[in-house]
């Protein structure tokens, strides 16, 4: 997770929006810590084993770590018009 952290200023097109791109990062993962253990509390509950949550777990962190190693493209600035850029 320490890497996703680099991303942010990576692709800000300016230090400006650096730290807007870090919260929109944050706040969808933070819906991810809400959401995902709500899930796996239900598929528990249903199943009445952590067997399958767990394997739904490890499948979405496979699947997570192949998109950000085979589709993320190459990281560069965003670029923005002129008078887009916020102050």
């Amino acid at each position: 997770m320490v890497a996703l952290w680099c991303l942010p200023a990576d692709f800000a097109p300016s230090a400006r929006q650096v730290a807007s791109l870090g919260g929109i990062q944050n706040g969808f993962g933070n819906i991810a810590s809400i959401l995902s253990p709500i899930f796996l509390g239900i598929l528990q509950s249903i199943t009445g084993s952590f067997a399958l949550p767990l394997i739904i777990a490890g499948m979405v962190a496979v699947a997570g770590a192949a998109c950000f190693a085979f589709l993320l493209p190459k990281v560069q600035p965003l670029e923005i018009k002129a008078q887009a850029i916020l102050l």
